[in-house]
């Protein structure tokens, strides 16, 4: 047999073998690794949305009962708020009694707080959470924590390899540059290279960290100061989060989704689909006799770059479909160097729930005063200034 003839056919074989562990582990990944439960989150490949909090959950820091994030008692109180959203409208990053939804559950005896917000969701599973909250419950108001990365799936860990496009509103890779739209490819197609990319990063640090002994970072995720000290801007709290956004973790993405985000959110036709959808879900909500109520949540590269722009389009657009908002830039933009406003550069800290909290409790208590000169309209919208409370 000639030489070159033998080893092509040995060639060929090699390459056949490589493709079935090639396949058998694409299979392997997709059919076991994808589909395990994470934390708080039980994922249910082939359901949408294929993934949901769990039935019940107990830790230090978080507590989940009958899917909802809820510690302190409800069902006593005539009225009910629901909240939507992901993991902002989660408190993913702070504990039980410094999330904003539990703030607003203890400071006032008028209604009950049901948080529906699940990590990771967008805008399509949101309304999901929607309709399975009227579903349950009559609902006074329906309060929209809205995430300006909604638009697109932004999941933890691996989950975001679930996501296919029939089940997503926008890809941010479609709006970058030809190796993002090529990613994307890979992400939707084949599983096994992105996933073995995020394991290699975990397994090698981790494995690193051991080797030298250095200790892990379990230290509690609020860091409570006095009040007094965490309002006021703290350049080494305020720097350690800009650090993060610059060369930590969250770099990368930033500078990849911020600029995307400037496409996205001006592009007339994911617009549409936004109002679209946007609309849905307040017909869902007034259907069943409840006001909705959209409150934008801005990350800390909205302020570090001074930019309104976003957060206008987005105001706009609600307000010419008729959308209750409430617009809590100026409040946030007023502290967002203390300490405790970002936990991360995407999530507020204790005092981001603070004010968060504030500022929504300060707009849904209106109706349960009287307070008829600042009464809302069901039907139009409705963009509210502040109003002070007293500390608490």
């Amino acid at each position: 047999m000639p030489l070159k003839l033998c080893m092509l056919r040995k060639l060929l074989a090699f390459s056949i073998v490589g493709l079935l562990i090639v396949g058998a582990l694409e299979l392997f990944v997709r059919g076991v690794i994808l589909p395990r439960d994470f934390s708080f989150l039980e994922v249910t490949p082939g359901q949408f949305p294929y993934f949901q909090l769990v039935e019940e959950y107990k830790a230090p820091w978080v507590t989940v009962k009958n899917r909802r994030r809820e510690a302190l008692p409800r069902g006593e109180r005539q009225h009910r708020i629901a909240f939507v959203g992901d993991s902002v409208g989660f408190c993913a990053t702070v504990s039980d009694e410094n999330c904003f939804v539990e703030q607003i559950q203890k400071r006032q005896d008028h209604f009950d707080t049901y948080n529906y917000s699940v990590p990771g969701y967008g805008l399509l599973e949101v309304r999901s959470s929607v309709e399975k909250a009227l579903e349950q419950k009559s609902f006074d108001t329906v309060v929209y924590v809205l995430n300006f990365n909604d638009i697109y799936p932004a999941q933890a860990v691996l989950l975001s390899l679930l996501s296919t496009p029939e089940t997503r509103f926008a890809s941010v890779d479609d709006y970058g540059s030809r190796r993002d739209k090529a990613r994307g490819f890979v992400k939707d197609n084949f599983k096994l290279l992105p996933t073995a990319k995020y394991l290699a990063g975990i397994v090698g640090p981790a494995l690193a960290r051991r080797l030298s002994n250095e200790p892990t970072n379990e230290t509690n995720l609020d860091a409570n100061l006095p009040a007094e000290q965490a309002v006021q801007p703290s350049l080494s709290c305020h720097e350690q989060v800009v650090e993060e956004l610059e060369r930590g973790p969250s770099a990368y993405l930033y500078k990849r989704v911020y600029p995307a985000w400037q496409k996205m959110y001006r592009d007339p036709e994911l617009l549409s689909r936004l109002a679209t959808v946007l609309k849905e879900m307040k017909a869902s909500a007034n259907k069943k006799g409840a006001r909705f109520l959209v409150v934008p949540f801005h990350d800390l590269v909205f302020f570090l770059n001074q930019d309104r722009s976003i957060n206008n389009i987005l105001l706009g657009l609600l307000k010419k479909q008729g959308i209750d908002y409430l617009d809590t830039y100026n409040a946030m933009e007023n502290d967002y160097k203390a300490c405790g406003m970002f936990r991360d550069p995407g999530h507020p800290g204790w005092y981001g729930n603070r004010i968060l909290g504030r500022e929504i409790l300060n707009e849904l208590v209106r109706p349960y005063r009287k307070e008829s000169s600042h009464a809302h309209s069901p039907h139009g919208p409705h963009a509210v200034s502040h109003v002070a409370l007293p500390p608490g």
